[in-house]
């Protein structure tokens, strides 16, 4: 792998650093600029808990706003391994390209693997991807995964690659949202749940969500995991959302964005109430961060 602009501490790697932002969609908050993939970089398997990132290049912000942007290109595809799941608990990590900005070989660059926690109860988290890092998959290892049982699934993965974008150009990403437990697509309804990010920076949800099961019952005030959007469509801090029309009453839920990806909900009331016959369904259209 090699770095092409390091941060060494002349003036002319700094100044390239510099013309590297100029092109660069500025985040909004100081001097900072968005990461992005240019090209390739995209996560496969090998054997049993190993991946590889194929060739490619990116643009990596610095870890402050006024250091620029580091250019990063991938000559030779990087090999890695995924540690082996617990024993009963799930969790996600992240395959990202890390900028060690300081390293005595100035500005080296390797593919890391950011590992997730495991929750005392209830769904797993993704990791947070640190400063001059580029995030280039999400993959969960479910519960007692080993190279002994086939590794890691690539139904599993999640390619969280942002794109490139240039000055005056917003990103444009879409996709279907990751369904968690019994959520499903409800039967009917048109188009699986989705999420865009618009140009204008806005991220909406469509579609409406079903449960595999016929009778789904709610304590009004507890969170249910539904469903996981890319971190890198998240809010940067957990927002809370009213849906539409929902449920078998006709009412609405509140939905909990949080920062790592994970979209749960909960129902009003002052009582448990039970949805039969599949008529549970959760509506996601128009709901927007």
């Amino acid at each position: 792998m090699t770095i092409i602009t390091t941060g060494a501490v002349t003036l002319a790697a700094d100044a390239h650093r510099q013309q590297t932002a100029l092109g660069l969609a500025p985040t909004g908050t100081g001097l900072a600029v968005r990461s992005g993939v240019h090209t390739g970089l995209t996560v496969g398997k090998t054997a049993g808990m190993g991946f590889q990132v194929a060739l490619g290049r990116a643009v990596i912000a610095a870890s402050t706003g006024d250091g620029g942007a580091y250019v990063a290109t991938v000559t030779v595809a990087e090999n890695g391994t995924f540690e082996v799941g617990d024993a009963s608990r799930d969790r996600i990590d992240i395959v990202a390209l890390k900028v060690d900005e300081a390293a005595s070989t100035p500005n080296a660059v390797s593919v890391v693997v950011l590992k997730g926690a495991y929750p005392a109860s209830g769904q797993p988290v993704a990791p947070v991807i640190p400063a001059a890092h580029i995030g280039l998959a999400q993959v969960k290892i479910i519960a007692g995964t080993s190279a002994g049982n086939g590794g890691w699934s690539t139904a599993n993965r999640t390619d969280i690659r942002p794109p490139m974008v240039l000055a005056n150009q917003a990103p444009s990403i879409s996709g279907e949202v990751e369904l968690i437990g019994i959520y499903t697509r409800k039967a009917g309804a048109t188009g699986a749940p989705s999420y865009k990010l618009s140009t204008d920076g806005e991220v909406r949800l469509s579609g409406v969500i079903g449960s595999t099961t016929t009778s789904v019952t709610h304590v009004p005030g507890q969170k249910y995991p539904a469903f996981r959007v890319p971190v890198n469509v998240a809010p940067p801090a957990q927002r809370l959302i009213l849906t539409g029309t929902d449920l078998a009453s006709g009412g609405p839920a509140l939905l909990y964005v949080n920062t790592d990806g994970l979209v749960e909900y909960s129902t009003y009331g002052s009582a448990p109430t039970t949805s039969t016959d599949s008529k549970f369904f959760l509506t996601l259209d128009n709901v927007t961060w």
